[in-house]
């Protein structure tokens, strides 16, 4: 894990899970995550990296959740998202791109419950939310 929080690593660089919000945005809420996971694969991507990345070391090497303390994956998505976060880390593709359709489909879908949790991680890196 991390010891920053606001970051996931790819590639042995740091990365946030979302892109700067545009400036008429000035606050950052769960349908406005959501929105932006539902239109950008990139952010799909960023997201899973960054909500993998609030697992232990145990549940990340596991791809599964060993804790119930509403952090990271839940039990039912652990696994197949662990796996696609796997696959993201290891691809060469252009970020955006790293998934196959089936899988931005699979991830898109259950990535979006986790808004919360990635509305946590924007207000830690200082952003406004609401």
């Amino acid at each position: 894990m991390s010891s920053d929080p606001r970051h996931a690593i790819i590639n042995d660089q740091p990365c946030t899970p979302f892109p700067e919000p545009e400036p008429e945005t000035k606050v950052w809420t769960k349908k406005l995550i959501q929105k932006l996971l539902d239109e950008n694969s990139e952010a799909v991507e960023r997201a899973l990296l960054a909500i993998h990345d609030r697992q232990t070391p145990q549940e990340q090497n596991g791809q599964a959740t060993l804790e119930d303390n509403g952090i990271g994956f839940n039990a039912f998505d652990a696994f197949i998202l662990s796996s696609f976060t796997e696959h993201i880390k290891r691809s060469t593709y252009p970020k955006g791109k790293r998934l196959s359709p089936k899988q931005l489909t699979v991830a898109r879908k259950k990535i979006r419950k986790y808004a919360g949790q990635l509305l946590q991680i924007v207000a830690i890196k200082g952003h406004k939310v609401g």
